[in-house]
């Protein structure tokens, strides 16, 4: 049968850098036998691949990468990032 991963779970969302944003998305589930695809969550996770390399977690999000089908590579996840807030006196 036609096996298709699920979509990416929503990243936490934060301000601390001035405007919300949100990081750390899940990536796309792979597939099995099938081409449809699934989504990375909200916040870098990559996009599924059927037939080539899962998509890549978006640069410092902290996003999962997005998988594929089972002769193929899943996407590297975004690197992270360091967010340093000092208090306003």
């Amino acid at each position: 049968g036609l096996l298709v991963g699920g979509n990416g779970g929503v990243g936490l969302s934060s301000s601390i850098s001035g405007a919300a944003v949100f990081r750390a998305g899940g990536g796309g589930g792979g597939t099995y036998n099938g081409a449809n695809t699934s989504t990375g969550g909200n916040g870098g996770g990559g996009n599924s691949a059927f037939g080539g390399t899962g998509g890549a977690g978006t640069v410092n999000t902290g996003g999962g990468g997005g998988g594929t089908n089972q002769l193929n590579t899943g996407g590297a996840g975004g690197s992270g990032v360091v967010i340093v807030s000092y208090p306003t006196p």
